[in-house]
């Protein structure tokens, strides 16, 4: 664990904290301290990379060929008449 004397020391720092002239060298090597903002997904980007997983696609198409044949099922039954 290192002292405070060492840790003043490793970031060129003092108990009463940086000097002007060390604070404008500072910003103009290091820059402002903010945080980068992520850009920004759409939505629908968002909505379909969801759908990578290759079960997930293969649940999707097994439900759309259910459904028509569902349909299929339900135009022959209703011609039975029952």
């Amino acid at each position: 664990m290192l002292t405070l004397h060492e840790l003043y020391h490793h970031f060129k720092s003092r108990e009463n904290g940086l000097t002007d002239s060390e604070v404008h060298s500072r910003l103009k090597r290091y820059g402002l301290n903010i945080i980068a903002d992520k850009q920004k997904k759409h939505p629908i980007l968002i909505f379909l990379s969801k759908f990578k997983d290759p079960l997930t696609l293969m649940l999707l198409v097994l439900a759309a060929i259910n459904i028509f044949y569902i349909k299929d099922c339900a135009d022959s039954c209703s011609s039975w008449n029952l």
